[in-house]
């Protein structure tokens, strides 16, 4: 029996995982949690298994992330309000836990796995893709099945799976890429982008064309140049607060905005959605300078005086979650936090010296990497449970990409995307 589950988490459950994520993303964001617990769970359980309980921490990821949790503990002790956010605390702290495990589990799949895993991410991805154009069919049609009809935009619903495969698309036209495919890679890019088109989601549109030109710049420029790229996303990161507190207080209402946007005027609700954005992040920014140093504590956005005050436009000036990750870390965790994020994502988008032999890998990296900041800077709260298993998730696929295949007929090649 503990031969078949070894069997199971080696053989079946990651390719499994990989094709059912995308799908999940579109039809039902929330439940990425359990799929990232089942990973992760799985992860840590093949990791004891083998003796390498040890590998599963990456020393220095394992030691930001470390830290980070230790500032969110005394953050969700030292409230603003006195509202302890320990219980919050402990779900990051868990899912953190399944992440370091499930990517431990794709990042030591032997690479007859890693091609199964990179099979169903492709085919998980176009049923996604069925998914979205059977929506957009629907709506055009006015033919029944659609989530909430009665919403002024239906598709809105499919937003988040819709940034999901965008984050994902780097790795799946890799792969293709990789095998010699370059068909393929282009009709699956172009696809993806006629069905994004006429859908609800701006964000994920520029994620996706932000995937495609990481991609291609994680493939053709050399180390030091994608390392200095990653060192201005650690820098960005520090200088967007400033930036965002030094402009005017009107400028959401300004003319000058409302003509820049003129031309997107095919965007339905787009300018309001803009306005509304500028005018969160503006009074986010100017409540986190007031503690600029040791924040609000941990989730305090949800309970942030002045918040449900109406702006302009009749909406809430801090509706649950700044919907900007870098400010709510400032907010919320204040400069130290707003370091440790750095340091991350500094870290994170670093390539290493063995990923430039062979281009694809820190490809893959810088395509995954841009578009999941942008998602994260323009769309969801930082805590929210199902995004921090889809970062994970996302991080732990990118990270079974391998070149290991470069002498079988269709398989990884060791040349750039170039």
């Amino acid at each position: 029996m503990t031969s078949g589950v070894y069997r199971t988490v080696t053989d079946s459950l990651p390719a499994f995982i990989a094709g059912i994520f995308p799908v999940f993303a579109v039809v039902a964001p929330k439940s990425i949690v359990s799929v990232l617990v089942l990973t992760g769970v799985a992860g840590l359980y093949l990791a004891v298994r083998r003796g390498a309980w040890r590998e599963l921490f990456p020393p220095v990821l394992a030691l930001l992330i470390a830290l980070t949790l230790i500032w969110m503990l005394f953050k969700s002790l030292t409230v603003f309000d006195g509202s302890l956010t320990i219980a919050l605390w402990f779900r990051l702290t868990g899912l953190m836990l399944c992440g370091f495990g499930a990517l431990w589990l794709f990042r030591n799949l032997p690479d007859g796995n890693k091609r199964r895993v990179h099979n169903a991410l492709i085919a998980g991805i176009v049923i996604s893709l069925a998914i979205l154009l059977l929506a957009v069919v629907a709506l055009h049609f006015d033919l029944p099945g659609l989530p909430n009809p009665d919403h002024p935009d239906p598709l809105v619903h499919f937003s988040s799976g819709q940034m999901i495969v965008s984050m994902l698309s780097a790795l799946a036209l890799s792969v293709l890429l990789a095998r010699r495919r370059p068909v393929g890679a282009i009709a699956l890019i172009s696809v993806t982008l006629v069905i994004f088109l006429p859908m609800s989601s701006i964000i994920a549109i520029v994620a996706l064309l932000l995937a495609a030109i990481g991609l291609v710049f994680g493939g053709i420029l050399p180390r030091p140049a994608l390392n200095a790229i990653a060192a201005i996303l650690a820098i960005i990161v520090l200088i967007t607060p400033i930036g965002v507190v030094s402009v005017p207080n009107n400028f959401a209402e300004s003319k000058v905005l409302k003509e820049s946007l003129k031309p997107f005027g095919f965007a339905k609700g787009l300018d309001r959605s803009v306005q509304h954005r500028l005018q969160i992040w503006k009074f986010v920014a100017d409540r986190a300078y007031e503690k600029k140093y040791t924040g609000w504590g941990l989730d305090a956005s949800r309970r942030l005086p002045g918040g449900n005050a109406l702006t302009s436009l009749g909406v809430s000036r801090l509706p649950l979650h700044p919907h900007n990750g870098i400010l709510q870390v400032w907010l919320e965790l204040g400069m130290p936090g707003l370091i440790l994020l750095s340091l991350l994502i500094g870290y994170v988008a670093l390539v290493r010296a063995k990923e430039r032999s062979v281009s694809y890998a820190a490809a893959v990296r810088m395509g995954t990497i841009l578009p999941a900041i942008t998602v994260g800077c323009l769309a969801f709260g930082v805590w929210q449970n199902w995004w921090v298993a889809s970062l994970w998730l996302t991080a732990a696929l990118a990270s079974s990409f391998t070149a290991a295949e470069d002498d079988e007929p269709g398989g990884y090649g060791e040349t750039g995307i170039a």
